[in-house]
Parts: structure tokens; sequence; C-alpha cells
């Protein structure tokens, strides 16, 4: 379930406070599960990458909690159409949020957002970074540097999850409905371990956090160009422009 009003405000505190991003309500990616071929299933689990695959959409806080997780749709289904076909999008679109505010000390009301890869269109609600390679010093990158910074938690996540449970660094020897239930299971059990006062140190021991990502076995998804609304490229500028100052 998402927070509520009160719960996103404290979500957000958390990214500025901790990784100095704000008005942030998550971060989000999506990656390939490999699974074995689904019975009579054709091509529709069968990926460009030639392995049949369900894929993950999840959101994670800044201390790599999971806020959702969307789990099950076809690895086949172009790049592009996974997030706007998927659960997640219509919570996203379709949730009622913090109203507009301005950034500290900034006068442009800016709605909170999330922050996420090339995988994602850039829009009122998701911030991505600029393409190509921003000139070293320049306001897009750092930008790109803050947000990739934000965005790592989730990277993260996936990572400390994929080291507890390692069967995740297999083919799942099972059908895509029963691999999906599996997925969320572990999702849940994250969250669990992870807060659980009795097995937090044992499951995410400190000062490990980082070494996750280097055994990370999950593919994201394809970053993939798509053009974005006037008002989107105005709201990521006025982010750029107060980070680049901050």
């Amino acid at each position: 379930m998402l927070p509520n009003d009160q719960g996103w405000l404290e979500v957000a505190r958390g990214f500025e406070t901790k990784w100095q991003f704000p008005h942030c309500l998550g971060a989000i990616d999506g990656k390939h599960i490999k699974i074995e071929s689904a019975i009579n299933s054709g091509s529709e689990f069968y990926n460009y990458k030639h392995n049949f695959s369900i894929i993950l959409l999840a959101v994670a806080d800044s201390e790599f909690n999971f806020l959702f997780a969307d789990v099950g749709t076809h690895g086949r289904m172009n790049d592009a159409g996974v997030f706007n076909d998927s659960i997640l999008y219509n919570k996203i679109y379709g949730s009622n949020f913090p109203e507009d505010t301005p950034l500290p000390d900034r006068h442009l009301p800016v709605p909170y957002v999330f922050v996420g890869d090339g995988a994602f269109g850039l829009s009122r609600r998701i911030m991505k970074p600029f393409s190509s390679t921003p000139a070293a010093g320049s306001v897009n990158r750092k930008f790109n540097s803050r947000l990739s910074r934000a965005r790592v938690v989730i990277e993260c996540a996936f990572g400390i999850m994929t080291s507890v449970f390692r069967v995740l660094k297999t083919n799942l020897l099972l059908q895509p409905e029963k691999s999906s239930i599996m997925k969320l299971t572990c999702v849940v059990l994250h969250i669990f371990l992870k807060n659980s006062e009795h097995s937090q140190q044992m499951y995410m021991p400190e000062g490990n956090i980082y070494n996750v990502l280097q055994e990370q076995p999950l593919r994201s998804l394809d970053q993939i160009p798509i053009r974005a609304t006037e008002n989107a490229r105005e709201i990521r500028n006025e982010f750029a422009s107060y980070l680049y100052s901050h």
C-alpha cells in the first residue's frame, strides 16, 4: 500500500536529508527476472536478449524499503510499454500526492516526483537524467549526478534482496504465475527482515550496502528516447537550477 499524504512528506524528507534531492517520493526501476519457457506461451515471455523473463517494477524510499512492487509483465513487451501498461503507472498518475510547492528558497511551484533512469519518460511526475553526457561542471551534469545518487536506493534494494534470496540469480523453474508470487514474497520478506529489530543487522550488515551492487544479477529495462512535454522539461530545469546552487 502506498503512503498517505503525511507518509509521502516523510518519504520526501528522507530523500532531501539523506540524498540531498528534495521533493522526491521514491526511486523507480524495472528489472527482468529470467524464467524457464512457459507452457503454451509461444513468444509472450521471450525478450530480445533471447531468454524468457517477467518484469518487476518497484519503488523504493530513501532507506531501501520497497513502497510498491508490480511483477508479472511479459518479458517480450517493448520497454516503452512496460511502465505504461503497469499497475504502477496507474498508481503514480492516478493517486493524490502532496500539493506542488516551490523548492527551498525558490518561487516556482513544482510537483513531488519520482526519480528514474532512461527507461522512463520524463514527465511532471518522473524525473530522468539529461541525455548524452553533459559538460563537466554544468547545471545538467550536477543534476544527473544528484539524481543518480538518489536513484541508487532502488538498485541497492534489489541488490540486498537478491544477495539473500539467491534463487533470484537463476532461471526460475516455475511458470510465470508462480514466479510472480515467489518474487512478491521475496519483496515482502525484504521489508520484514530489513525492518525487524531481530533480523535487521543480519539481513543488512552496516557498511555493506553498496557491495551488493557489484553482484546485481537482474537486468534493467533498456533506455529509450521518449519525447517529453514542455512542462516536464521546465520542471526538470527548475530542479537542475536549484541543485546546481546547493
